[in-house]
């Protein structure tokens, strides 16, 4: 599934948000001019990136061009970390999002 189609009804939910309380001009949040959407596109596209490395690790490493299995190990550990927490975080998104629609006004 490509990011763009994963990242879609993110996408539909976030822009019938709109912002509650402003950013005082001296958070970081403000400077940046980054929105949420995009850093959430940038960490799911560092995700995609550990789960390839990983899998040319393993490749290489099947292909007998890689010795140390240290380096294989923790390449996929660091993907499996960062999947675990890209599912934590959207369940809790999910949750909170329940929780908004759960309200009455």
């Amino acid at each position: 599934m490509s990011i763009d189609k994963a990242i879609a009804p993110i996408d539909r939910v976030i822009s019938g948000i709109q912002p509650v309380v402003a950013q005082p001009s001296g958070s970081p949040l403000a400077d940046s001019g980054d929105s949420f959407v995009s850093i959430l596109r940038g960490q799911m596209d560092d995700l995609v990136a550990l789960q390839d490395n990983a899998a040319q690790m393993q490749q290489a490493l099947a292909a007998g061009q890689i010795d140390d299995l240290s380096q294989v190990v923790m390449a996929v550990q660091k993907a499996d970390l960062a999947l675990n927490f890209a599912l934590q975080l959207r369940n809790k998104v999910i949750e909170a999002y329940q929780e908004v629609t759960r309200m009455q006004v």
